[in-house]
Parts: structure tokens; C-alpha cells; sequence
């Protein structure tokens, strides 16, 4: 008799269980669940650290220092702390990203797939400092385009890449405090977009 079971589906959601990304626009600004990004850790094994840099380098077409965002051809690279690094991509070029990343450096470095562990969200739009500056403490006017920090934004530990100064910015949040992140975001929007108005 054949089998009557159903074929199994796999269907994929977003961190915040749906089926298309969560845009939020309040005022200039727009806040967008980003779940199309691949994401790998890069973390260099000992007496290979140079090695892993030069190579990392050459994806993202320049060295990529601690503090640093790179834009490569097909991978972007930032420095997450001393001797590791994070790389980003577009998923449906770069399905197998951590696995190419691993091929790639072999035994140098130790690498791991991040797709379910971090959520990226851009936040963009004209003078969005003035949204960011209620979140977090550090002086975004001296982050430069290309920049990369990991900070507190309210209670949550984000990387926070700064791809134009002032108009656009990936925030990466751990996917359990997506909707939190969620929520103080366009709560700052909807406060400063208000203060806008009256002024």
C-alpha cells in the first residue's frame, strides 16, 4: 500500500512568523526586517590570524579592521572583535555562505552559520541620527561611513553598521529580541517624528 502521508513542506518564516518582511515607515524614515541575509562568524584559530585577515580582506576588497564595515563584490565584512569578523551576503546568491567561508579558510579559522541567530534590520531615511541618538550612547556624527559597533541600543546588544552617515544603517539584534527591537525603534520614530511636527 502506498504511503498516504502527507510530503513534508518547509516554509520560511520571519522572525517575526510571517511570510514577508515587517516595513514600518513613520515620518522620513523606514525600518525593514532584512531576512534575505546570509550570515557567517569568522573567528581566526591561533598562529593563523594573519592568514584569515588577508583572506577576508580579499573578499571584501580591503582590509577589514575592528570597527570596520566592508563592501566586497559579493560579501560585506566587519570586525566583531580582536582577530573575528562577521560576513554578509545576499542568501539567495549565498545559500551555502559559512560553508564557502569554510572551505575557503580550511583549518585557519573556525566558522558558523548565523542565519537564525541574528535578524538584520536597515533603518534609513533623512536625518535618522535624530531617531538613533534616543537608543543608543555613543556619538553617531563621528561615525563615518564604513563604520561598524557593537553597543547597547536600550537593553539589547546590536551591531550597528553605518552604510551612509545619517541616512542609512543596519542594525543586527539577536532573533529573540527582534520584536523588542522592533518596538523601541518605531517608538523613537513615532516620538521624534511627532516632535517634528510641532516644531
Amino acid at each position: 500500500m502506498p504511503d498516504q502521508s502527507p510530503a513534508p513542506r518547509l516554509i520560511a518564516r520571519t522572525a517575526f512568523g510571517a511570510d514577508h518582511p515587517c516595513v514600518e515607515t513613520i515620518g522620513p524614515w523606514t525600518l525593514t526586517e532584512c531576512p534575505n541575509r546570509a550570515i557567517a562568524s569568522v573567528a581566526a584559530r591561533q598562529g593563523h590570524e594573519d592568514a584569515v585577515a588577508a583572506t577576508l580582506a580579499t573578499l571584501a576588497s580591503g582590509p577589514v579592521d575592528l570597527g570596520t564595515l566592508r563592501r566586497g563584490p559579493s560579501v560585506d565584512v566587519f570586525g566583531t572583535a580582536l582577530q573575528q569578523w562577521f560576513v554578509t551576503a545576499d542568501h539567495t546568491e549565498q545559500e551555502h555562505l559559512a560553508r564557502t567561508l569554510a572551505d575557503d579558510l580550511g583549518m585557519t579559522a573556525s566558522v558558523t552559520e548565523q542565519n537564525d541567530g541574528w535578524v538584520v534590520f536597515t533603518l534609513q531615511g533623512d536625518g535618522v541620527i535624530r531617531v538613533l541618538e534616543r537608543l543608543v550612547m555613543t556619538d553617531l556624527r563621528a561615525l563615518s561611513n564604513g563604520s561598524a559597533q557593537r553597543l547597547l541600543l536600550e537593553h539589547m546588544n546590536v551591531f550597528l553598521l553605518c552604510r551612509e552617515q545619517d541616512q542609512a544603517y543596519d542594525i543586527l539584534v539577536a532573533r529573540s529580541f527582534a520584536l523588542s527591537l522592533h518596538h523601541a525603534v518605531t517608538a523613537a520614530m513615532r516620538s521624534v517624528a511627532a516632535l517634528s511636527t510641532m516644531s
